[in-house]
């Protein structure tokens, strides 16, 4: 499935992407076929949190609601961070060319063993971390860690939604592009992962608790940055990143101090 939050007339909606153009509201499709509201179905940290269970309850809504419940146009729609506040963020340096590809945990775990770690992941979504290269080469420098060159308001964009992970059994095989107003500005295949998502867990998960509705990003896949190349965004500039078998996200960068 394709999990997408919605921002909705009295706050964000769980809706479920359906023949790739439509979006299915996943609260109201329960409600038809249940006559009741879900508890899981309330936000997408609940649905994560519900494991399994609340997942096959979700796909056996979507199939009772086909032709029954009304959905909506996915381009009359506004779709948030599929997760908005997840639990927590880590980001890793997985990619040995460079340092967007990113996992949701579905189950917790403390010590979790790199031959059973993709049992823990919930999804896979689009991360594009923007960095703001001025700030972050003024404070660089002190060593200490983070910093506002890549903790700011909006630098941390995902999307467009979650792929449960049973639609994709092999995340190693995924081609990847970068795109700026349209023009190709990067390419590369999460094949070249130097470690993988098993890797990341493991080590992650080593005498601490992974929780579920965390998010776990590989780090830019080679190439995928612009100051590898010398390019820098520019006010307006359209940021598409796509990968293979999840989608496009797509976010604009505006300057604030043009838009007065």
């Amino acid at each position: 499935m394709k999990l997408a939050t919605v921002r909705g007339a009295s706050g964000p909606r769980v809706g479920v992407v359906v023949e790739d153009d439509r979006v299915l509201d996943l609260q109201t499709a329960g409600e038809t076929a249940t006559g009741s509201g879900d508890p899981a179905f309330a936000s997408m940290l609940d649905l994560i949190a519900a494991g399994q269970d609340g997942l096959q309850r979700a796909r056996s809504v979507v199939t009772d609601s086909t032709g029954r419940v009304e959905t909506t146009p996915l381009a009359d729609v506004t779709l948030m961070a599929p997760v908005p506040e997840p639990a927590q963020m880590r980001d890793a340096l997985c990619f040995e060319l460079h340092c967007l590809f990113g996992v949701f945990i579905g189950r917790s775990g403390l010590d979790i063993p790199r031959d059973s770690a993709l049992e823990h992941v919930f999804g896979y979504t689009i991360f594009n971390d923007f960095s703001a290269r001025d700030a972050q080469f003024a404070e660089v420098g002190g060593g200490l860690g983070p910093a506002k060159g890549k903790d700011f308001k909006g630098g941390n964009a995902l999307g467009p939604w979650i792929v449960t992970a049973d639609e994709i059994p092999n995340p190693y095989e995924l081609e990847m592009v970068v795109r700026v107003n349209g023009e190709e500005r990067g390419r590369g295949n999460s094949a070249s992962m130097h470690w993988r998502f098993e890797d990341l867990i493991a080590r992650v998960s080593d005498c601490e608790e992974l929780r579920a509705g965390e998010f776990l990003a590989s780090g830019t896949v080679g190439n995928g940055s612009g100051l590898e190349i010398g390019r820098f965004l520019e006010h307006e500039d359209v940021v598409e990143l796509e990968i293979e078998r999840i989608g496009t996200l797509r976010n604009r960068v505006l300057d604030p101090a043009r838009l007065a």
